[in-house]
């Protein structure tokens, strides 16, 4: 055998045959420094010559160099300038690269330049231009002609304001056709200004020597502009009015009348001012406030709900009282309707009739009061059973039920029956109780007498009035 050609035969079948084949290539290649390596050939032409063997159908022909996925070539870093040249396959993309494989992006054949492993391309030439003419689109591949419209539809529509293009039928985002548009008048020349673009200046008439009628609604923007009306006149009474008496200015007395055209005082609110039997219709409405007095002046009214609903005038020092006879509230209900009270068990006492309310404070479907303004309240129950038999040691509470401060409070009247026997069992409370505006009371029963127990309420003019409640504003 030459030293310097070696011949592998594909005939060699047997693995141990093989196997010394390789360990005498071993041996020879590490002897030989111009060894030359033939595989199914006798006469190698270079340092690795591979034939095929296109009559071995089943046979696959092929070199296959190492396969490796990044992730493995990832760690391998023995690579360096005296490994430039080296092939490996990357199976699968798996991990991240790092510097030597950042070109690492695809399965497939790659080589080591000396410091980079880079990508087996196909590097067939290819010459490609597009152009245009028209409605023509011309593509030129290698020196191949394809032609196709631009556009072969155009669509417009408009709804509104809104404005939409659909070409080959692809639909564009909506656009507004109007973005901005205002009138800028100067002088006695109104512009239109539309998405930014003013129209020809148009001449309008003036205002100040000709009626005119306004056709919309209208803004004046007066921006950090005053507007002003001023008068010279030195007689008469409506010299601004709108909408005829519903504002009305005397400009040579300083007045305005709101209901009259000829005010005689600085406000005037009467219909009929100046009267002296009869001033017509006309009110005020005040409102509240937390300014001080000495800062609102004297003079200055208000109208203050913390105080239970009142007018208040200020001397210029503090808020004072306009004091008036105020309609207190008084109710007076009783009990016509039947209801049945549960042993050991507290019961709202609803469904009263009203003899008394001056003030509708009072609910007579649930029984609740509600005060209407801070105060004391004078708050009275009574009520009976129906006739019938008591345990020993029991007893009746007749309840007043009310709302302070958040919380539910209880004022109570007891009956006690030591001895068991048959009695009309019943109590009475009367108590003076003090309530802020808002604030609610009501009555409740009480009983641990054994069994239900229905109030005594009217069946005949004999059970009438045993049932009472009422409420007496101090």
């Amino acid at each position: 055998m030459n030293l310097n050609t070696l011949v592998l035969n594909k005939f060699t079948s047997t693995p141990i045959i093989m196997k010394k084949i390789l360990t005498t290539i071993l041996c020879i290649t590490g002897f030989a420094t111009y060894a030359q390596i033939g595989i199914n050939t006798t006469s190698p032409k270079a340092n690795l010559d591979v034939n095929g063997a296109p009559t071995e159908t089943t046979t696959p022909d092929g070199i296959i160099p190492p396969k490796l996925t990044r992730t493995q070539l990832v760690s391998k870093t023995a690579y360096g300038a005296n490994q430039t040249g080296a092939l490996v396959y990357v199976t699968d993309l798996s991990g991240t690269t790092n510097a030597t494989t950042t070109n690492v992006t695809a399965v497939g054949m790659y080589y080591f330049d000396g410091s980079v492993w880079q990508r087996l391309n196909n590097n067939a030439s290819t010459t490609h231009s597009v152009s245009s003419s028209g409605n023509v689109l011309t593509s030129t591949v290698n020196g191949q002609d394809a032609t196709a419209n631009i556009v072969n539809s155009v669509t417009n529509t408009s709804n509104n304001n809104v404005f939409t293009t659909a070409v080959n039928g692809v639909t564009a985002a909506n656009v507004n056709l109007i973005n901005s548009n205002s009138l800028v008048v100067s002088n006695n020349t109104i512009t239109n200004q539309l998405n930014g673009v003013n129209s020809n200046a148009a001449t309008v008439p003036n205002l100040y020597t000709t009626n005119g009628t306004i056709s919309g609604n209208r803004t004046v923007t007066m921006g950090t502009n005053t507007l002003a009306f001023t008068s010279t006149a030195t007689s008469g009474t409506s010299h601004f009015t709108v909408d005829g008496n519903t504002l009305s200015v005397d400009a040579v007395n300083n007045r305005v009348g709101i209901g009259s055209n000829s005010p005689v005082a600085n406000l005037d609110v009467r219909t009929n001012a100046g009267s002296s039997t009869d001033p017509g219709a006309g009110y005020i409405g005040l409102g509240t406030t937390s300014t001080a007095a000495n800062t609102a002046g004297a003079g200055a009214i208000r109208y203050n709900t913390s105080g239970g609903g009142i007018i208040e005038y200020s001397n210029g020092v503090v808020w004072n009282t306009l004091e008036s006879e105020v309609q207190k509230s008084i109710v007076i209900a009783k009990k016509s309707s039947s209801q049945s009270v549960a042993n050991n068990s507290e019961t709202n006492i609803t469904g009263w009739t009203e003899n008394t309310d001056l003030n509708g404070d009072y609910n007579p479907s649930t029984g609740v009061f509600t005060a209407p303004r801070t105060g004391s309240y004078v708050v009275s129950f009574s009520f009976n059973f129906s006739n019938g038999s008591i345990n020993n040691n029991s007893q009746v509470e007749a309840q007043l039920k009310y709302t302070s401060g958040g919380s539910t409070q209880y004022r109570k009247s007891v009956v006690s029956y030591p001895v068991g026997g048959t009695a009309q069992a019943g109590a009475t409370i009367s108590f003076t109780i003090q309530l802020d505006a808002g604030e609610t009371v009501r009555p409740s029963v009480w009983h641990s007498l054994g069994g239900s127990r229905n109030l005594r309420v009217p069946g005949s003019i004999y059970d009438d009035g045993f049932i009472n409640f009422s409420v007496v504003e101090l």
